[in-house]
């Protein structure tokens, strides 16, 4: 039987003509406007530019670097915690989690419901690459994962949502 590492070299030639031929029927669309896709496409890539570039002028840009830091460290800490949490997964270090938080996200960003299926499935194929059985330990895994951070949105937003109207009394005194 055959292992991965047979199949690197002509995984990594696919991969790299495959994305030349993306590529090349890329520049054909956006260069004859087909169907005007070519100027969709570049409208998204202008707004995309847009919103990167809206940071360099933004006045507190330190504060939502430090903020979006920040934010990705507690999820990345989220991740490690839950793998320490079960007894199939605790074997897994600190790089590995990171790597398997990196490349989760991209669960995220496929157009769902904040990643609700997708992220799952991509967790658990993940955890299978570590030589985590899909079930029951990957799939628990990824639903007390996802579990915990929407008991935390609902729990915490729900929270700050009451003590907005008490926060905003204190901020409109001190701008009067």
């Amino acid at each position: 039987m055959l292992s991965i590492e047979h199949y690197i070299p002509y995984i990594i030639l696919f991969g790299i003509l495959f994305l030349s031929l993306c590529f090349f029927v890329f520049r054909l669309v956006v260069k004859r406007n087909i169907f005007s896709i070519g100027d969709k496409i570049l409208s998204v890539f202008q707004r995309f530019k847009d919103g990167v570039f809206t940071i360099l002028k933004m006045k507190t840009k330190v504060q939502f670097l430090l903020h979006t830091f920040f934010i990705n460290f507690v999820y990345y800490f989220e991740t490690i915690l839950t793998f320490k949490a079960f007894e199939c997964t605790e074997h897994i270090s600190a790089v590995d989690s990171l790597s398997l938080f990196v490349l989760s996200t991209y669960g995220v960003v496929v157009p769902s419901p904040g990643g609700m299926g997708t992220w799952h499935y991509l967790m658990i194929e993940l955890l299978a690459l570590y030589g985590i059985a899909k079930d029951p330990c990957g799939r628990a895994y990824a639903f007390v994962t996802h579990g915990a951070q929407d008991v935390l949105f609902l729990v915490g937003g729900g929270l700050l949502l009451l003590l907005l109207p008490i926060i905003n009394k204190n901020v409109e005194k001190n701008i009067h």
